[in-house]
């Protein structure tokens, strides 16, 4: 029947009670039925559970993760995935949603902490993001450290007509001038003739 266990594999320790159930296991990867099953209806899904801290033994475990139906659903609680990535937080710290870092430890002004790119599959896929036909990129204002935490964020396009693997245009920026002062929206104006620092006009909010 639809959402019977199919079958799974569980992880534990004989260091308080053995689990009788596979989803009571610390970590376990169980497969269960999509639907009630057939010789015409046979689709599965996965549920990924773990063993939170402080956990009893014989304790049904809590699902982290959901794969169905091609989608992966992080921080599921047994919620099914509505997009390819669908992400839940609680919007509270460690738990308020994707992260990216940078793991250098030792970033230096305007280096790139990270990038989320758009593009598609005709043509090259970009090994590079920036080459990405649409990217967000973020990149650090000045040199990081516990005391000095700046950064701006960039728009990129890539130019009509030109080829893969293309490193895109920035076309906007938004940044801070310092705490506590303004913050700066740049756009690029495209006139390649002027001075490297007038080819974007800025707006300042206060």
């Amino acid at each position: 029947s639809q959402n019977d266990i199919l079958g799974g594999i569980g992880f534990d320790s004989s260091d308080g009670n053995i689990p009788s159930s596979l989803t009571e296991a610390s970590i376990a990867m169980v497969a269960k039925a999509r639907q009630d099953h057939s010789d015409s209806n046979k689709a599965g899904y996965l549920d990924f559970y773990y063993a939170a801290q402080g956990e009893d033994d014989d304790t049904t475990s809590t699902i982290g993760m959901r794969f169905m139906d091609g989608k992966l659903a992080v921080n599921a609680g047994g919620r099914d995935p509505f997009h390819p990535l669908t992400v839940f937080t609680t919007a509270q710290n460690w738990n308020s949603g994707i992260a990216i870092y940078n793991t250098d430890t030792s970033v230096a002004a305007d280096q790139l902490l990270g990038i989320v790119g758009f593009d598609s599959l005709d043509g090259n896929a970009p090994s590079d993001l920036l080459e990405a036909s649409v990217a967000i990129a973020a990149y650090a204002s000045e040199d990081h450290s516990t005391g000095d935490k700046g950064g701006y964020l960039t728009v990129r396009l890539t130019e009509t007509n030109d080829d893969d693997d293309t490193t895109s245009s920035e076309v906007m920026r938004v940044s801070t001038v310092s705490a506590g002062t303004s913050s700066t929206l740049r756009l690029r104006n495209n006139n390649t003739s002027m001075p490297d620092d007038t080819t974007f006009a800025s707006i300042e909010f206060y």
